[in-house]
């Protein structure tokens, strides 16, 4: 399954980064070269990276760890209104966002690839991963990078 790649603010406590590194080095040592996808290219200036299968939005939500959070969710956006990282899309084209979900501040929808947009809605057919500061309902994204 594919997963877009997104990241945001970068200063977590150490222990989030050590958590994360170690998420990272278990990932690396079970894909071994049975020839799957490579992981996710580098960044870009000024820009992160995120690495695991993230956490849910309603897990978010409730989290009380310091520093960005790896969320898994589906981008999510009513023509004119605001940005959501939603837990589901329901089967309908297009799609409505399912709760719980996240306000998402500071993505550039442009720079997100493999969109769709119909009907005045704007959102990701596949999961995607958000890393980011979480504070009140609200994702503060400060970058983008895929996998």
């Amino acid at each position: 399954m594919a997963t877009a790649w997104i990241t945001l603010k970068s200063g977590a406590t150490l222990g989030l980064a050590l958590v994360l590194l170690a998420t990272a080095l278990t990932v690396a040592a079970c894909a071994g070269g049975s020839g799957a996808e490579p992981g996710p290219g580098a960044p870009g200036p000024g820009m992160g990276a995120g690495m695991g299968p993230g956490i849910s939005v309603a897990e978010a939500l409730v989290s009380r760890l310091e520093g960005p959070l790896l969320v898994r969710g589906w981008l999510w956006r009513a023509e004119g209104g605001e940005l959501h990282l939603c837990a589901e899309l329901t089967d309908s084209i297009p799609p409505q966002c399912r709760k719980p979900w996240f306000t998402v501040k500071g993505l550039d929808l442009s720079k997100v690839e493999g969109l769709r947009a119909e009907g005045g809605v704007t959102w990701s057919p596949q999961p995607v991963l958000v890393l980011g500061d979480v504070m009140r309902g609200v994702l503060e994204v400060s970058g983008l990078s895929r996998g």
